[in-house]
């Protein structure tokens, strides 16, 4: 279930009008990090909260940004009832339909997020994305501690289920071993766990 939310992106509806050019939704989790340093969660509030103070064109009703009324906030993704389920399974479940003629945003929450939300747009569309990948890490590790679906495996997850196109990195810079061998080998190393 998506909750909407008081705070929303500035310039855009809030609503669920799927026909808009940009439709923005929140995926506020750190479930995915691992890293014991939480707080992404935050991230899709504090991303609409920093939106209000931009330097742009004032208006009475608020900031204009030139598509005034083509921007939908659908709001956040509540996890308060995905305690039965998978997390990237409810994430997938919550992912909201748009064709690759519209803009889906999603602020999260940490990288482990990316997996499900491009799984599910690809099995609805049927088209495999190209990734431009802003990042100190490519995020390319088979596992972290048993956990196949860390933030820190989910460009492998993409890769070795084949939902994406080409990748461009921008900005990585510190690489694990094994990432660097799984890239230049051909992504043949590790084993691809079982996700329907």
């Amino acid at each position: 279930m998506i909750k909407q939310q008081d705070l929303k992106i500035a310039g855009a509806e809030q609503g669920e009008d799927y026909n808009n050019e940009v439709i923005i939704w929140g995926i506020p989790t750190s479930l995915g990090a691992g890293t014991g340093r939480l707080g992404a969660e935050k991230g899709p509030d504090k991303i609409r909260n920093s939106s209000h103070i931009w330097n742009t064109v004032r208006t009475s009703q608020g900031y204009d940004f030139g598509n005034l009324n083509k921007v939908t906030d659908l709001g956040n993704v509540d996890f308060s009832a995905s305690r039965s389920q998978d997390i990237n399974e409810y994430i997938f479940d919550q992912v909201p339909w748009s064709d690759h003629q519209h803009l889906l945003i999603t602020l999260g929450g940490d990288h482990s997020i990316t997996y499900p939300v491009i799984k599910a747009k690809v099995s609805k569309n049927s088209v495999k994305p190209n990734l431009i990948y802003l990042d100190a890490h490519p995020d390319a590790v088979n596992q972290v501690k048993g956990n196949y679906y860390s933030h820190a495996c989910v460009l492998r997850r993409l890769i070795d289920e084949d939902l994406i196109g080409s990748v461009l990195f921008i900005g990585m810079r510190i690489p694990e071993k094994e990432e660097i061998e799984y890239f230049v080998n051909g992504y043949t190393i590790g084993e691809i766990p079982d996700y329907q």
